[in-house]
């Protein structure tokens, strides 16, 4: 290079570049931010699970009169639980399922009231009718199952001559049936003007036999309407002891578009 060619780039003015983010030292920010997410994040889990305030204190049960007996199955759930007493691990499903092998215990349901309480809503069955098996009354819930041993109410009466032995939490006849009975029960005297002597059952599903206070028998059909079987048996009576002035031994209403009597 000539001297020439040194004065002159000696003598150039020098070009300053701006620093880029690249260019630059690094920050603490970012760090310093995820530090303090991080601090806030176990802060929230030990609130949550470790620090008691979420621990179940209270459990109310409406509805039942064994109050006990759910309280012990919600406290065995709540000790199993993956972290002891805490509401947020407590599974509903599970409790509601077995507080329902209680036979008398139609529906249950479990609600959470945060932070701290636990709210049990329970509906018992109510028996509907009884059922007279092998000598033993059993009080059959509207459903048809079995919910206890009792033959001291006003409840209808069933008696089941084929002897079937059943128990506790069996079904034993399907709502319709049941709710047969009490509509044949309750209209049977305030039709026929006749009391009800005793409600004999062979076939669930079509043979009902009652033996009325004044010593006639009539057969019932199960899958019909017992209304309309009531008025025709009255109709019949009425018809046979007017003409005949002779007792009536049985009226069958068994069959579809026929009645038979004796």
């Amino acid at each position: 290079m000539s001297r020439l060619e040194k004065i002159r780039n000696k003598n150039a003015p020098r070009v300053i570049h701006e620093r880029t983010r690249e260019d630059r030292p690094p920050t603490r920010r970012p760090l310093l931010a995820l530090f303090f997410i991080l601090l806030l994040f176990l802060g929230l889990v030990y609130l949550l699970f470790f620090s008691g305030a979420f621990n179940v204190k209270e459990t109310r049960v409406s509805g039942y009169q064994n109050k006990e007996l759910v309280l012990e199955i919600v406290e065995s759930h709540l000790g199993s639980s993956l972290i002891k007493n805490n509401i947020f691990f407590l599974k509903t499903k599970k409790i509601e399922e077995a507080i329902r092998g209680d036979t008398a215990i139609k529906e249950v349901n479990i609600k959470l009231k945060y932070p701290d309480k636990i709210i049990v809503n329970i509906v018992e069955v109510k028996p509907s009718i009884i059922w007279i098996t092998e000598g033993e009354s059993f009080e059959i819930d509207d459903r048809g199952y079995v919910v206890g041993k009792n033959e001291k109410n006003n409840l209808p009466k069933v008696y089941d001559l084929l002897n079937i032995r059943v128990s506790l939490g069996e079904r034993v006849a399907s709502p319709t049936f049941v709710n047969y009975i009490i509509r044949l029960s309750d209209n049977f005297e305030k039709i026929t003007g006749v009391g009800i002597e005793k409600i004999i059952i062979y076939d669930i599903l079509s043979d009902v036999r009652v033996k009325s206070k004044s010593s006639w028998t009539a057969y019932f059909n199960a899958s019909k309407d017992p209304i309309s079987q009531l008025e025709n048996l009255t109709r019949v009576i009425s018809e046979v002891s007017g003409k005949s002035k002779k007792s009536v031994n049985y009226v069958d209403m068994r069959l579809e578009t026929r009645i038979f009597y004796k």
